[in-house]
């Protein structure tokens, strides 16, 4: 794990959130720095490689996949939790207490959350 993964990883677990949360979870071709089954909801901490515009393209191809399977994507900064862990914490309870729907209709059931609400902050990203 890199340093902010596990700054991440020690608030999830002594803080916890409503759901359980495991580590370097694979699903399909992908592994996520963190996943909470209950929820559908996947974390991904990244680092100064994922600024790369051939890196980027992979993170849309997978965000998309990984949305079509109906889950939901969290991407934050390495930057945002090694300045802001408590921030990014935050956000992940908030997402965290939000249910999928079963309504295909719902307000973004398949969508990421970026086309459900913006996020201004930075170093957060959906």
């Amino acid at each position: 794990m890199s340093t902010a993964e596990a700054i991440l990883w020690r608030g999830l677990r002594r803080r916890g959130t409503a759901a359980k949360f495991r580590r370097q979870f694979p699903m399909g071709p992908y592994v996520a720095d963190f996943a909470c089954m209950e929820v559908r909801l996947m974390i991904e901490i990244d680092g100064p490689a994922h600024d790369a515009p051939e890196q980027k393209d992979k993170d849309v191809a997978g965000d998309t996949w990984l949305t079509r399977q109906r889950w939901r994507v969290l991407r934050f900064s390495s930057d945002a939790v090694l300045t802001g862990s408590e921030l990014v914490l935050a956000e992940i309870k908030r997402q965290a207490s939000r249910r999928p729907s079963s309504d295909p209709a719902a307000p973004g059931h398949l969508l990421p959350l970026a086309q459900e609400k913006g996020d201004a902050r930075q170093g957060i990203t959906q």
